[in-house]
């Protein structure tokens, strides 16, 4: 794909970044330079124009250089880097937010110092199931992880929790592990931080067992 071509691909299949990784689980192949990449790296889903009903998506990745061409096009800000395994970091910047925010205004802010806003868990779900390479209900994944992204109070349900975990049981089976968690810290122990998500659990508790 000459650069004309990768721009024109760009333009009309408009794909959104969600998320900038420190690294790769498994070796992955920039979408425009085809470069090996082990390292850092942008995450981009898109849909095809025909698909109005955003039922089919496409998973693609591009190192830093090749991503901030796909910006310049789109015109989206790049995310920051998110070390999903440092889990402590990512909950205190999001404390320091609604601070913030609480600061600002009058509006009233529950003091879960120690736990994501709901939807930045259920976000934080379908990046573990995308950084892991879950394949079953891809589609399922990336919609919600658009949607978690996008709009602040979408909610994690009871139907979303069940589903996403339903969606994992067999990757943990063909990967003998017990849930995603565990199949992530067997990888990187050293990087790890435990992952605590108190709302998925609290819906799948006592009914299924968990996979993520």
């Amino acid at each position: 794909m000459n650069k004309s071509d990768f721009i024109n691909f760009i333009i009309n299949n408009k794909p959104v970044c969600t998320s900038c990784d420190p690294f790769a689980i498994i070796e992955r192949q920039c979408f425009y330079c085809k470069r090996t990449m082990k390292g850092k790296h942008y995450t981009f889903i898109y849909y095809d124009v025909s698909d109005t009903d955003k039922k089919k998506p496409h998973i693609f990745y591009t190192g830093l250089t090749c991503g901030k061409s796909i910006f310049e096009v789109t015109g989206q800000n790049p995310p920051k880097e998110t070390n999903i395994f440092k889990l402590k970091e990512i909950i205190k910047q999001e404390n320091s937010r609604n601070t913030e925010s609480k600061n600002k205004s009058n509006v009233m802010y529950s003091d879960n110092i120690n736990r994501l806003p709901e939807n930045k868990e259920g976000l934080l779900i379908t990046q573990l199931l995308l950084m892991a390479g879950v394949k079953k209900g891809l589609d399922f994944t990336c919609s919600l992880n658009m949607q978690f992204m996008q709009y602040p109070n979408k909610k994690l349900t009871f139907n979303i929790a069940q589903t996403f975990n339903n969606n994992t049981e067999a990757f943990c089976l063909f990967n003998n592990c017990k849930s995603i968690r565990d199949y992530l810290y067997n990888l990187f122990p050293d990087d790890y931080e435990q992952i605590e998500l108190p709302i998925f659990e609290s819906f799948i508790a006592n009914k299924d067992k968990i996979y993520i």
